[in-house]
């Protein structure tokens, strides 16, 4: 299971502490919560459909990349495994993520050799639609954050 936490298009997090004069979602269905969970299916496969998320600030109050938290719950894991899904440069001709993410102070935890597994890629079925890998172990393994 894929437990998923992000801030609004706007930045804003849904959480009591992020008490910034940020614009919230309209109560419409479906209400975008900020957070979900995903079950796999037979063959490890998921999916979700969200809105992209804003900036929020990060280490040294500097702005982090649009990006989404994810935990990874599985059977024999004494606890989840965190790690983050950032976006493709192109995928927004509004934004820049090639810029956004290459400044982003918590991808840049990683090793430069494998940020790429934290990063989506465009999938072929079409506009506004990304592919992103999960790997638990072996090569092109996903890099995870203590926590």
């Amino acid at each position: 299971m894929l437990e998923i936490w992000q801030a609004n298009a706007h930045g804003r997090l849904n959480h009591p502490e992020d008490t910034r004069n940020l614009p919230v979602e309209p109560a419409v269905e479906p209400v975008f919560r900020g957070f979900g969970r995903i079950f796999t299916d037979s063959q490890g496969g998921f999916d979700f459909t969200t809105i992209k998320p804003g900036r929020v600030t990060g280490p040294g109050n500097t702005l982090q990349a649009p990006h989404i938290v994810v935990f990874v719950f599985a059977r024999g894991l004494l606890k989840p495994l965190l790690t983050r899904i950032y976006f493709p440069p192109g995928e927004d001709p509004g934004e820049d993520n090639a810029a956004a993410n290459t400044a982003d102070a918590v991808l840049n935890l990683a090793p430069a050799e494998r940020r790429s597994t934290m990063i989506a890629s465009p999938a072929t079925e079409g506009a506004n639609v990304l592919h992103w890998d999960v790997v638990l172990q072996g090569e092109r393994e996903t890099v995870f954050f203590d926590w």
